[in-house]
């Protein structure tokens, strides 16, 4: 199917936007505008397309992170280096409001596809480059993946233990916060377009958008350097990851003077209730001694939380993915969804995934299924005014 099932009230209903985007990041951002209802017509290289289809884990030679960035869109394949295809995408960049692209910077040029070219044709065009380092700088031109962008941008020096090695994110939070953003990015400027009817140049990259998310950066400006914690918090105390008696971790996140006083009552340490912020950092391994000889009067951990739960200190426990998706309050927002998958996969029909990023009451998302390789390419194509055996040549050209 070369089109995702409507709501009534689709936010974004009637924008039209034109993906040369591949990997993650730059799929993140268009799969978001489908969401709410754009229409997405995704062009890919062909036999090939999007790198993120051979992306593990896979299924029926395809990769599953394809089946979520790529959800809602149409899949075109187009040979950028061919001067026939040039000519399509300049036909669809004529018909569309929205350009976005995440190729190192410099190849869209090469093609003729940048965003000057892509102005020149229709003036009013919004168009937005994803890349790991932004279009201008020294590092601009080079090669760059989320793992470098959580290096470069500090935010490796402060994940692990604090006399430890740096450590990465266990998702690939460059990528995605960079697609989130872009999204965003993308829905402003077309807010703008729509009182103004300019278009504009957005540039969006992972370096940019994971410091944009480092908070130390404030830090700074007094002096301070900080760096690993390990699962406590630099600035309170106790807040940080404990040991249960059963073996499985939980969270107890203490921030305020009254928090403290109903934990410290808890434990049986009543006389410590009027313990200030700092000297609570400044004890925070006695604390975390009492705690963790308090957790062992339990059974199990989730004993242990149900006393915290009734005296109002925030905690969870450190659930893993299995147990996420079977989570009720997860299930009840709906948070996780069953979704259709492209119709070439046969071992399964459909798959849990992530919903919608979040809720709308009047105008709510809806998370749609990926794209078959091509599956739009006759109907995309013959609505430009290609015959099929125009479009049949044009298939034996590029997939010989």
């Amino acid at each position: 199917m070369c089109k995702g099932g409507k709501t009534m009230q689709d936010l974004l209903s009637g924008l039209r936007v034109l993906d040369f985007t591949t990997n993650v990041a730059g799929p993140v951002a268009t799969a978001m505008l489908a969401d709410y209802g754009a229409s997405v017509i995704k062009v890919e290289r062909p036999v090939r397309g999007d790198d993120n289809r051979s992306f593990p884990p896979m299924m029926d030679g395809q990769g599953f992170i394809h089946f979520w960035c790529n959800r809602g869109k149409q899949s075109i394949t187009i040979d950028l280096g061919d001067p026939d295809g040039k000519r399509i995408v300049e036909q669809l960049v004529r018909e569309c409001d929205i350009v976005v692209e995440s190729y190192r910077p410099g190849i869209m040029k090469k093609f003729g596809m940048d965003y000057e070219s892509f102005a020149a044709i229709k003036p009013d065009i919004i168009y937005c480059s994803v890349s790991a380092y932004g279009l201008v700088g020294p590092y601009s031109k080079r090669p760059g993946y989320d793992l470098i962008a959580q290096a470069m941008s500090g935010q490796m020096d402060l994940n692990g233990e604090a006399d430890g090695a740096p450590m990465k994110s266990g998702m690939t939070l460059g990528d995605y916060w960079a697609g989130l953003n872009a999204y965003s990015a993308l829905v402003t400027a077309w807010f703008h377009h729509m009182r103004t009817g300019e278009g504009q140049m957005i540039d969006a990259s992972l370096l940019q958008n994971l410091l944009f998310n480092n908070d130390t950066v404030l830090d700074y400006n007094i002096g301070q350097y900080k760096t690993r914690s390990g699962n406590d918090h630099p600035y309170h105390a106790p807040y940080g990851q404990f040991k249960g008696p059963d073996g499985r971790y939980l969270i107890i996140c203490v921030e305020r003077d009254d928090v403290w006083a109903r934990l410290a009552g808890l434990l049986g340490h009543e006389e410590l209730a009027g313990l200030t912020e700092q000297e609570r950092i400044d004890h925070r391994l006695v604390h975390r001694n009492m705690i963790e000889e308090w957790l062992g009067g339990f059974e199990t951990t989730d004993q242990a939380l149900k006393a915290l739960e009734e005296a109002e200190i925030p905690s969870c426990k450190v659930s893993n993915m299995k147990e996420v998706s079977t989570d009720p309050h997860v299930l009840e927002n709906e948070w996780l969804t069953q979704v259709d998958l492209p119709e070439d996969i046969t071992t399964l029909r459909s798959w849990l995934t992530r919903n919608v990023n979040v809720t709308f009451s009047k105008t709510p998302g809806v998370s749609k299924p990926s794209p078959a390789l091509g599956n739009c390419n006759y109907s995309v194509l013959e609505r430009l005014g290609m015959t099929k055996d125009e479009i049949d040549q044009l298939q034996k050209k590029w997939n010989p």
